[in-house]
């Protein structure tokens, strides 16, 4: 019986020495861990045609609508808890057909507009709450403009096309509903600039106008994270 408690004894101290040295160990901050995390993800971004471009000057109407897209697609790289690279891409197609009402001269024209775009953000994040951060940093991006004309009464269809080349300064934040999505909203105020026109058509020439000024947006995003 002395011999069993006296192997309890030394069990029971070693277990309270073990306890303290683990206790005396300092262990990694959980921030210092996730300064090296990366996280991936997909976005979208929705400009609303109440807020899209406004000029500020230089650019008209045309122009600036064909640069700003109803909706963007993101991908989301985030580096840490500071950096975020975030590539885009856009696409938007409309379809226009007129048909003249006069009996003694029918006509139909249908018109076809579209704009690609590519772009790329590089943004640094700020966290502001538990369960929001804000985020700023710049975004470019190369956008190209397409208009094809068929003429009922011509067999040569008209296709005009223009690239436009955008750098823009961005401000934003997104609050988080769950660990893996987000809802949020941003905007920028960039520098825009009109490539020459390409035209393919027997009735005009290509145009030589170029041009450059300044636009501002704003769009609502939405963001769903794989790994967070």
């Amino acid at each position: 019986m002395t011999h069993f408690r006296l192997v309890a004894i030394v069990a029971f101290s070693r277990s309270v020495a073990l306890q303290a040295q683990s206790s005396t160990t300092p262990s990694a901050p959980s921030q210092d861990s996730s300064q090296n995390k990366f996280t991936f993800g997909i976005g979208v971004g929705v400009t609303p045609s109440s807020l899209e471009s406004r000029s500020l000057f230089g650019l008209t109407d045309n122009n600036l609508s064909s640069v700003v897209l109803p909706v963007s697609v993101f991908v989301v790289f985030d580096i840490g808890n500071l950096f975020r690279i975030e590539p885009e891409f856009g696409i938007n197609s409309q379809s226009l057909t007129f048909t003249s009402t006069s009996p003694s001269y029918p006509e139909s024209q249908k018109i076809t507009l579209q704009s690609i775009k590519f772009g790329l953000g590089v943004m640094v994040k700020q966290k502001i709450a538990s369960s929001a951060h804000s985020y700023f940093g710049i975004r470019g991006g190369y956008l190209a403009y397409s208009l094809n004309s068929e003429d009922s009464q011509s067999t040569d269809p008209d296709k005009f096309s223009r690239p436009f080349f955008t750098a823009a300064a961005v401000a934003g934040g997104e609050y988080f509903l769950g660990r893996q999505f987000s809802l949020g909203a941003e905007v920028n105020i960039g520098y825009l600039s009109i490539g020459e026109e390409k035209v393919s058509s027997s009735s005009r020439s290509s145009s030589k106008l170029t041009g450059s000024g300044l636009f501002t947006n704003a769009q609502v995003t939405a963001r769903f994270y794989f790994a967070q």
